[in-house]
């Protein structure tokens, strides 16, 4: 079945390069030869890169709930190794941080698969209309994907959108685009600031920032921690008077300052 599925792909693909870009099937055929000498002589290298490229994704997918998970856990230890090294009249700011800190995690690891579940499950019931195959698969494949902010769920699309351009035709492929972009906006604007902005209550240019650091200093990972770690660093500055002015910049400002003024 999936022989006949990935014979009907290429096809489709030649057929799609002869029509649009005037590219015969001999040319094809000569191109994928020498492109196939090409990768025989450099398959071991490939191979290295592309299984350690896999095993790291897999081992960041992994870890990453994990860390999280013992964060909780230890949540206990960590309060009294925090009150060990401070004055005991700062317990109460302490229990106050950790408690907060916990509440923050939690919420934050709930939300994401709330909204990761939800775009998977939009994302399936749209590319089973638009007609793709295998449309379960490549809706959970952009919801998981969705740990990567902003680009991951385009990552996901990547692939049905080549297909649908080799098997079935351009306008599906833009049906996919489209609809993508529109699960994307509606989950950046309504769902992740509704289900994870009240656990998080980051401003959007704090939380921008904090994507474009994470990314520089530790990459992909860096991506899908810089979130809950800038909230719970805006824990801390909430409970300790002197810091709190950093905290009010890192938060939600229309709603903070409205508070502010209140009488």
């Amino acid at each position: 079945m999936f022989i006949k599925k990935a014979e009907k792909w290429i096809s489709g693909l030649q057929t799609f390069l002869s029509r649009n870009l005037n590219i015969s099937r001999k040319k094809q055929m000569l191109e994928l030869s020498n492109q196939t000498i090409g990768l025989l002589k450099n398959s071991g290298s490939i191979l290295t890169a592309t299984f350690s490229t896999i095993v790291h994704s897999l081992t960041i997918l992994i870890l990453i709930p994990i860390f999280m998970f013992f964060m909780l856990f230890y949540r206990s230890f960590f309060f009294t190794f925090l009150s060990m090294v401070f004055p005991t009249t700062e317990k109460e700011t302490l229990r106050g941080i950790m408690g907060k800190t916990g509440s923050v995690v939690q919420g934050y690891l709930v939300g994401l698969l709330f909204v990761m579940f939800t775009v998977a499950g939009a994302n399936s019931i749209g590319f089973w209309w638009i007609g793709v195959d295998y449309p379960i698969f490549f809706g959970i494949t952009t919801g998981l994907l969705l740990l990567i902010p902003y680009v991951g769920i385009w990552i996901g699309a990547s692939l049905p959108i080549i297909l649908s351009l080799a098997t079935l035709s351009p306008s599906h492929a833009l049906a996919i685009v489209a609809w993508i972009a529109a699960v994307q906006f509606i989950e950046a604007n309504f769902i992740t600031p509704l289900v994870i902005g009240s656990k998080v209550s980051i401003n959007p240019l704090v939380a921008m920032l904090a994507l474009l650091g994470g990314e520089m200093l530790w990459g992909i990972p860096g991506l899908i921690l810089a979130l809950p770690f800038t909230a719970i660093i805006k824990v801390v500055f909430d409970h300790v008077p002197t810091l709190q002015p950093y905290g009010f910049v890192l938060g939600e400002a229309p709603k903070r300052i409205k508070e502010t003024k209140a009488p």
